[in-house]
């Protein structure tokens, strides 16, 4: 379902980037397929996929500002993204390994870290489906549970949205058109941390199993 919830990117991609999203994805289902109790993480994790980017023809894991050779900020957002979402804790550990004076990922840099919360969200938001269906939500006729249902969705094409625009702003800035592209990034990055904000509470009700619509996601923004 997470496929099926991205898909509207495709029609905004270059075929290469693309390609690139399906490259880091097929990397991540080879070294820990569905089944695995955890995905990778650590340094040997951060070697493989530096090495499998080399591999792919980019010079490494992104760095800062505008990327090198056929990296540009899109290309380096969807790395960021596609790791943050297949392994959240490695998503953390590139953007760590980047820092310092080496004058790569820091936390001044904003691209960075929208991609890392739009590609964690889409993690925990992962989880939550799972939870879901393990808890027998989506065959429940019970009111609370067909809520806890349109909460998940709800959150799930809040997700797209914003995902949709921090990539139009990246393209505006890797076109040369800073002051829109930094103004809509701004605005953006706002919403991007909001809808990972709901997508833990969401998960947090889900684990817990009550109070499932106690707090509905955007309840605050769209009143009761």
């Amino acid at each position: 379902m997470m496929e099926e919830m991205l898909s509207p990117m495709d029609a905004f991609l270059t075929p290469e980037q693309k390609a690139l999203r399906k490259d880091i994805r097929d990397h991540f289902r080879e070294v820990a397929p569905a089944d695995s109790e955890s995905a990778p993480a650590g340094p040997a994790a951060l070697t493989a996929i530096s090495r499998k980017l080399k591999d792919l023809g980019y010079p490494d894991l992104p760095g800062a500002g505008p990327g090198m050779g056929r990296m540009g900020l899109i290309e380096k957002a969807l790395i960021i993204e596609e790791v943050s979402a297949a392994a959240p804790e490695l998503g953390r550990a590139i953007f760590a390994a980047g820092g310092g004076p080496a004058g790569r990922i820091g936390p001044e840099d904003s691209v960075a870290e929208v991609a890392r919360d739009i590609g964690t969200a889409a993690a925990v938001l992962r989880s939550c489906l799972e939870a879901a269906r393990d808890k027998g939500l989506f065959e429940s006729t019970l009111m609370n549970h067909q809520k806890a249902q349109m909460d998940l969705a709800d959150v799930l094409s809040g997700l797209e949205a914003v995902r949709l625009q921090a990539y139009r702003a990246l393209r505006l800035l890797d076109r040369g058109d800073g002051e829109r592209g930094d103004e809509e990034l701004r605005r953006v990055a706002g919403r991007v941390r909001e809808t990972l904000g709901e997508a833990r509470a969401l998960a947090s009700a889900l684990a817990g199993g009550r109070g499932l619509t106690d707090r509905i996601p955007g309840q605050e923004r769209n009143g009761p």
